[in-house]
């Protein structure tokens, strides 16, 4: 017979893919934030930082991307240093719709789908390369 171990010690490698089951509240945030920085890489970097601060935090040990992981919330949000006002609303709006609504706009945006798409077809081209052509 096989010996098999439980379940709760296996190591948890979850990146929010696959069939894991309903995205989490983390998971939704990492998402948006991560759509939200790529629109903003190698056009405005500096309005990427908070975006990346919280996507630091939701990735980080403290919550974590697992289905399991304690869940970040309003008042989680609202003790972040770093932080401002307008990432506070992308972060509410978020946690209460699941997406940015400016992400769905970027999306629209023939612009900048030209330039993520051309990102992704220049094979050694990097983020702000692709933003110089």
């Amino acid at each position: 017979a096989e010996l098999q171990a439980p379940s709760e010690l296996l190591p948890v490698c979850d990146d929010g893919g696959g069939d894991t089951g309903p995205e989490t509240t983390n998971q939704s945030i990492a998402r948006a934030f991560k759509e939200l920085i790529a629109c903003y890489t190698g056009r405005d970097e500096y309005r990427a930082k908070p975006a990346k601060r919280v996507l630091a935090v939701i990735s980080g040990p403290q919550f974590g991307l697992a289905q399991h992981a304690k869940q970040f919330t309003l008042a989680d949000a609202r003790v972040l240093q770093g932080v401002g006002g307008k990432t506070l609303a992308k972060l509410e709006e978020v946690i209460r719709t699941g997406d940015l609504q400016r992400n769905r706009l970027n999306a629209a945006d023939p612009k900048i789908a030209a330039e993520r798409e051309m990102r992704c077809r220049i094979w050694g081209c990097g983020a702000s390369t692709a933003a110089k052509l």
